[in-house]
């Protein structure tokens, strides 16, 4: 859009390969990790895969599994529709837009009709991604739908991780000690994490935040 550019992929599950930003005196800076290289790496630890119809883990009678109408069905982590090939429904200058339906393949393990649709739109340098789901079928649809970006700290090469931080916003915290079998509850206030806390690596997950964005504060790598 004249201030930033965005790279999506509808064939890769309609995974962003990348996002840069023109920043005064810096160029153009890079927000999220793109991929490595060739191919799709195992953990798929780059760009902001799109999770549906689950984003962690589910505990039926096997691992990545759940139980319907007296089944055992596959559900891996984070879903299948970063796996599958979407379908492109709109193109513009500053936006693209995609679908999906379920497979053959998968609906043997997810019996529910639905649509899902997904929008990236660039404007005045921000990166939009909007998205609907619509149950199409004549059952209740369960699902969860998740977004789950991977952003450089610090955005910088010349900066340094433990100086950035990510304001946490007030709200419930869940704890898990066995893959999120079993989950505890605790209130949650606002604060700043740096990225130099030794905790982080246990992650926070949070509930009823009422939020709708999460700050990274790295501003500081590239002033």
């Amino acid at each position: 859009d004249g201030k930033a550019r965005a790279l999506v992929y509808p064939e890769h599950g309609f995974q962003l390969h990348g996002f840069e930003v023109d920043m005064p005196g810096h160029g153009a800076v890079a927000v999220i990790y793109g991929p490595p290289g060739r191919g799709e790496p195992w953990d798929r630890r780059y760009g902001n895969p799109i999770l549906f119809p689950n984003i962690v883990h589910c505990h039926g009678a096997s691992k990545n599994s759940y139980e319907h109408a007296g089944q055992s069905l596959l559900m891996p982590q984070h879903g299948w529709a970063r796996d599958l090939y979407w379908h492109v429904e709109s193109i513009e200058p500053n936006a693209v837009g995609g679908w999906l339906e379920p497979t053959h393949g998968v609906a043997l393990a997810y019996p529910f009709p639905f649509t899902l649709r997904l929008r990236y739109e660039l404007k005045d340098g921000v990166l939009n991604l909007d998205g609907e789901v619509a149950n199409t079928g004549a059952q209740p649809l369960p699902y969860a739908f998740g977004f789950h970006p991977y952003l450089r700290a610090p955005l910088s090469s010349a900066g340094a991780r433990n100086a950035c931080s990510v304001a946490i916003p007030q709200g419930t915290r869940l704890r898990t000690t066995d893959e999120w079998t079993t989950v505890t509850r605790s209130p949650q206030p606002s604060f700043s994490l740096e990225l130099s806390d030794p905790g982080i690596s246990e992650g926070f997950v949070l509930e009823a935040t009422g939020a709708h964005a999460l700050e990274v504060d790295a501003r500081r790598r590239v002033g």
